[in-house]
């Protein structure tokens, strides 16, 4: 629980961890790429915070855990210790969790110590609405909106859900997890279900609600609202002065409209001096009220000396979503790296079908649609894409469909595309690279890139093949690739002339 977490971490550094370690080398799938190197110096204290990816170890912003062993602890002070089949018993993907332990020194591995399973709602849904265009779907949970993303957002198979997001219903009482934006609205990772009604979920649950949010409005010292839903905290538990715009967790029972907090805990960081944190979230507070700053989860992050990984620091805004490494020096997280987390980018023309869609055309492929939706997808102010180039991120929603999260105005109108996209493989052989899967991992990608009209490295003007800047030989890129890697390649005038690497760590 919250209240465990703010014991263990507080202002005592390392007091936690107090580990046993070995090193785990992991090698990364792909399609003839090399893999992993396996990690030959001491590993790093720390912990990260983010969605469960995947399993096979516990994949929490693309670090491999290895859990066998490790404690998970959920809320209403459940725990279990993993063995053996055990963590896809009771972990699921598009939970939130924060993993401790440490890393090894290739970023991409290690081991896990305890993990704390951390939603953000819980309670009844009512408004229930479906964008007919784009099939995303918002609803209430004790003044919150949820946000709930076909193809993002992963729900409860074991339940009455089955998995399905067309299977919520007003009335139903759900756990959500996600990524709060401070302004009442949650971007839904997960959804648990939890009972048909009031009465079931009482009998079944501790009957206890739960919110995370920005207080929004504050009448009293102990009386605040978080989004719409008002809160009595007069007899709750509160570990330090409430604010407004101060990120808060709250717990406890309704009395008509107003929830009676029986526990108040403010989302004040991750520690005071942790070596390794890396962190996922959405913007908030940026640059306010220190430039330079902003915070993801109520964790405060300087990003003044940080590398910028998939755009550059103009394109931070708040409620984009990011991930930050770097560790925590008296209580600030001092990011090396800002990674923005987006499956797809893209610079170019782009046809607008309406309001809602865009088109862009594929060379030699089909057409992506990228979905509008307001509740997802910042614009440009006046945005007209008519005669205009765009700049665009999105993720995968289902086949050739993406929803945007971003998109701006490219400023021209060019014969020049730019896609940027994980590998999902690829073959020298064939002079071919596949970016962007469907979702279906299929093994094929949406997006087929002819590295035949690549000049190599003994074209008279050099080689186009890059990884991260450095020019390298056709055959050194090949080797290099790994599936998964973020590529960026370009279409000019006809034919692909460019392709680089872009690497993460």
């Amino acid at each position: 629980m919250k209240t465990t977490k703010s014991k263990q971490y507080g202002n005592s550094g390392f007091s936690w961890l107090f580990i046993s370690l070995f090193v785990l080398a992991l090698s990364a799938c792909g399609g003839g790429g090399g893999g992993s190197a396996p990690s030959s110096g001491a590993p790093t204290d720390g912990l990260a915070r983010g969605t469960i990816e995947g399993f096979g170890s516990v994949i929490v912003n693309g670090v491999k855990f290895e859990v066998e062993g490790a404690e998970v602890e959920f809320e209403h002070g459940t725990t279990i210790i993993i063995s053996g089949a055990t963590q896809t018993l009771h972990l699921n993907e598009g939970m939130q969790v924060e993993v401790e332990g440490s890393f090894d020194d290739n970023g991409l591995t290690g081991t896990a110590t305890r993990l704390i399973v951390d939603d953000e709602l819980e309670g009844e849904i009512s408004g229930l609405a479906t964008n007919a265009t784009t099939g995303v779907i918002t609803f209430t949970v004790l003044g919150q909106t949820v946000i709930a993303v076909p193809g993002s957002t992963n729900v409860d198979p074991s339940s009455p859900l089955s998995g399905n997001l067309a299977h919520l219903a007003d009335g139903q009482f759900v756990e959500v997890h996600g990524l709060p934006d401070g302004l009442g609205t949650l971007q839904a990772t997960f959804i648990e279900y939890k009972a048909a009604d009031a009465a079931s979920f009482a009998f079944n649950s501790e009957g206890e609600l739960e919110l995370t949010g920005a207080i929004s409005a504050m009448t009293s010292a102990t009386s605040f609202s978080v989004g719409s839903q008002q809160i009595d905290a007069s007899t709750a538990t509160i570990n330090g002065p409430l604010s407004i715009g101060t990120l808060v967790e709250v717990k406890g029972a309704l009395n008509g409209t107003v929830l009676e907090a029986t526990l108040v805990h403010i989302e004040d960081g991750l520690g005071n001096q942790v070596a390794k944190v890396d962190v996922e979230g959405l913007v908030r507070n940026l640059d306010n009220p220190t430039a330079g700053q902003f915070s993801l989860h109520g964790q405060l992050v300087d990003y003044s000396s940080a590398t910028f990984m998939g755009g550059v620091q103009a394109d931070l805004m708040n409620g984009l979503k990011v991930e930050a490494e770097g560790p925590i020096i008296n209580g600030v997280l001092m990011a090396t790296k800002i990674k923005y987390k987006d499956s797809f980018r893209y610079e170019g023309a782009v046809t607008e079908l309406n309001a809602n869609t865009l088109s862009i055309d594929v060379p030699g492929g089909p057409a992506l649609t990228i979905l509008l939706d307001s509740s997802v997808t910042r614009t440009d102010a006046g945005l007209d894409l008519t005669t205009r180039d765009a700049k665009i991120r999105a993720r995968i929603v289902d086949g050739s469909t993406l929803i945007a999260t971003r998109v701006q105005d490219g400023g021209g109108l060019s014969s020049r595309q730019i896609f940027e996209a994980p590998a999902v493989d690829f073959s020298q052989a064939a002079d071919s690279v596949e970016l962007l899967d469907d979702g279906s991992k299929s093994g094929a990608g949406l997006i087929n890139v002819d590295t035949s009209t690549i000049n190599d490295v003994n074209h008279p003007s050099g080689s186009d093949f890059q990884i991260e800047d450095r020019v390298v030989s056709k055959a050194e890129f090949y080797q290099s690739l790994n599936a998964g890697d973020r590529v960026k390649a370009r279409f000019d005038n006809g034919v692909w002339d460019q392709i680089e690497i872009e690497l993460e760590d």
